[in-house]
């Protein structure tokens, strides 16, 4: 399975954050933009949306964005997975982890939390919504830095 991006690199995902700081601007939440981590590996979690043969595209917590590389398959997927970090990050944590906690007194299964809960589900439409717009706009930077 080495049909994986090999060049993505901290620079492109630097790009594609600019992009979204520029589109969306700061978080109420927050006083300053997130940070950003990026790992060449693939991330791996318990949770559905981590596909073993793949891993975990990314996530955000306690004002950090962490990228994994190594998950994505193509400058698409990498423009999604971004954007929809972003998004989590113009929410409020508080609020997501009173609904998570919510749906766990309800017993809803840990692995099914992330397909129901209502911040994962604004956030996956929200990538939908301006992934190919991001992708379009930032194609020849993105591409541009692969060819070096």
């Amino acid at each position: 399975m080495r049909s994986l991006i090999h060049n993505l690199d901290r620079e492109k995902v630097i790009l594609i954050l600019q992009w979204c700081q520029e589109k969306f601007g700061r978080s109420q939440y927050y006083r300053k933009y997130p940070r950003l981590r990026v790992y060449k590996s693939r991330g791996s979690s318990s949770f559905k949306e981590s596909d073993p043969e793949v891993g975990l595209f990314g996530t955000y917590g306690d004002g950090l964005i962490s990228i994994y590389l190594g998950s994505h398959k193509g400058m698409k997927q990498l423009c999604s997975t971004v954007i929809h970090e972003y998004r989590h990050y113009l929410l409020s944590v508080r609020e997501y982890r009173s609904i998570h906690r919510n749906l766990e007194d309800k017993g809803v299964d840990l692995t099914a939390v992330s397909e129901v809960h209502p911040h994962e589900v604004d956030c996956r439409k929200f990538e939908d919504k301006w992934a190919d717009q991001c992708f379009r706009q930032l194609r020849k930077e993105l591409y541009k830095k692969e060819l070096r």
